[in-house]
C-alpha cells in the first residue's frame, strides 16, 4: 500500500530550529532513480520486508553519511513533490519500490551548531507533532550522542496522511543534527504492518549518522 506523507513534518521541524527555511537545490538524479511515472507505475507494488543489505551512503550533498538499505532506491524531483505534495518536503529521498519504507532528508539554511542540540528540542517537536499530526502517539524522544555527535529524535506513530484507510498508520523515526553549520532533519517511516522488520533497522540507520 503506498501512501503518500505530509511533508510539513519536515518543514515544522525545521520551522522549530528557525524562523525561515528556503529550499535547496536538488541531488543530481542517479541512475537506478525513481521517476514520477515509475511511481505513479508502482502504487500496487509488493512492499520490502525486509531491509536486506545495508550500504554507507554520502547524503545532504556528502555533508553526511548514513546507512541506506542497497535496494532503496532515490526519488527524483518529480518524484519526491509527488510523494511530499505540501511545500517544505524533503530534497533527498529514497524508498523501496512500493514507497511503503522510506528515509528522506532535508537541510535548511538556518544555522546549527552542536551546542544548540538539546533535549528541550526533542520536547517542542512532541508538542508541535502532537498538535498537528493525526494519531500522533509518541514512542520515544531525546538526545543521544551518534559517532561523537549530538542527535536530537522522535519515534512515534502516526496516522496515513492522504489515505482513503482510515485505520492506516505508520511507523516514524525523525532526527535531526547540524551538518555544515545547518540544521539536517532525517526522517525514516514505514507502514505499521511492517514496523516489526523494520524498527530495529530503523534504530541501526539512525545509529550509523555520520557527519564529517
Amino acid at each position: 500500500m503506498t501512501f503518500y506523507l505530509r511533508s510539513g513534518l519536515l518543514a515544522g521541524l525545521l520551522a522549530l530550529l528557525s524562523a525561515t527555511a528556503q529550499a535547496q537545490a536538488t541531488p543530481a538524479a542517479l541512475p537506478d532513480t525513481l521517476r514520477k511515472a515509475e511511481v505513479l507505475q508502482h502504487l500496487d507494488a509488493t512492499a520490502q520486508q525486509t531491509p536486506g543489505t545495508l550500504t554507507l551512503r554520502p547524503v545532504a550533498g556528502g555533508r553526511a553519511r548514513i546507512l541506506v538499505p542497497a535496494a532503496f532506491r532515490p526519488l527524483d524531483k518529480e518524484a519526491i513533490s509527488l510523494k511530499y505534495p505540501i511545500q517544505g518536503g524533503p530534497q533527498e529521498a529514497y524508498s523501496d519500490n512500493a514507497l511503503a519504507v522510506n528515509l528522506a532528508f532535508r537541510q535548511g539554511p538556518n544555522p546549527m551548531k552542536q551546542a544548540q542540540l538539546t533535549a528541550n528540542i526533542a520536547e517542542r517537536m512532541v508538542q508541535a507533532f502532537s498538535s498537528r499530526q493525526p494519531g500522533f502517539k509518541d514512542l520515544g524522544h531525546g538526545i543521544k550522542t551518534i559517532n561523537g555527535r549530538q542527535v536530537v529524535y522522535l519515534e512515534f506513530m502516526s496516522d496515513v496522511p492522504l489515505s482513503d484507510k482510515p485505520n492506516d498508520r505508520v511507523y516514524n523515526l525523525m532526527f535531526v543534527t547540524d551538518a555544515g553549520g545547518q540544521a539536517l532533519v532525517c526522517t525514516f517511516n514505514c507502514v505499521q504492518r511492517l514496523q516489526k522488520q523494520w524498527q530495529p533497522v530503523a534504530q541501526q540507520i539512525l545509529n550509523s549518522l555520520q557527519v564529517p
